[in-house]
């Protein structure tokens, strides 16, 4: 396992959190407590797996990172969100919270191909077996698992390039492993999915996906401030 400069941590934190440079970004706040988001009005672009409404996630202001909300992801729920990268590097954030004694084992996944009804096609996979507390790389050709962060809000990033057909796949900032993005489908990243799978509630907020481009411009700005700033204390 490998930790983030600090530097750079908070600087994409920054980034990601500010929504600077990002094509997508979603805090849940501008939905109301207790919006089912199911596909079926005015949800932001989220829907149940194959568009159907019974896969839904409720937004919740029980536990949230941002301000307002987040999404409670438990029981029947399996909520997807499209999109249509297929060029450059990008990075795919999102904070996660469990609460203790939560049971079941849910998912994250990120999908290089999705279709409502398919074809289909994962490229990563996360599985967080609730019971053994052990966060584990379904598409890591090794077994590449990790303790999982009870009762605190802990990112998950995943750094695409899909020009050499990578990813890094980081934990708490810890990277977690290293594989092909394409995994038999293609250079492209068409979803993400939050499957709860029958587990307990889990809860995610300040989805975004960032060009690395972008980011690495802005972090451009960034860094001698941060750096400063230590220089300073």
């Amino acid at each position: 396992m490998r930790k983030l400069p600090i530097v750079l941590g908070l600087a994409l934190t920054l980034v990601v959190a500010g929504g600077a440079s990002a094509s997508f970004f979603d805090n849940f706040d501008s939905y109301l407590n207790g919006q089912i988001l199911d596909g079926t009005a005015d949800d932001g672009g989220w829907k149940g797996w194959d568009n159907s409404p019974a896969a839904f996630g409720t937004v919740t202001n029980l536990v949230r990172l941002s301000l307002e909300n987040s999404v409670d992801v438990s029981g029947p729920s399996d909520l997807v969100h499209e999109f249509n990268e297929a060029a450059g590097a990008l990075i795919f954030s999102a904070w996660q919270y469990i609460p203790s004694g939560t049971d079941g084992t849910t998912y994250f996944i990120l999908l290089n191909r999705y279709n409502d009804g398919g074809p289909y096609n994962w490229s990563t996979q996360l599985s967080f077996n609730l019971g053994t507390g052990l966060l584990n790389d379904d598409m890591a050709a090794g077994d590449e698992n990790m303790p999982i962060s009870f009762g605190q809000w802990t990112e998950i990033r995943v750094d695409v390039d899909l020009v050499s057909d990578t990813q890094n796949v980081y934990y708490g900032g810890n990277l977690l492993s290293t594989n092909a993005w394409a995994q038999g489908g293609q250079l492209a990243l068409e979803a993400v999915d939050l499957f709860a799978n029958g587990a307990g509630s889990v809860y995610y907020d300040n989805v975004s996906l960032i060009p690395e481009p972008s980011s690495l411009f802005a972090l451009a700005g960034f860094l001698p401030a941060l750096a400063l700033l230590r220089r300073r204390r």
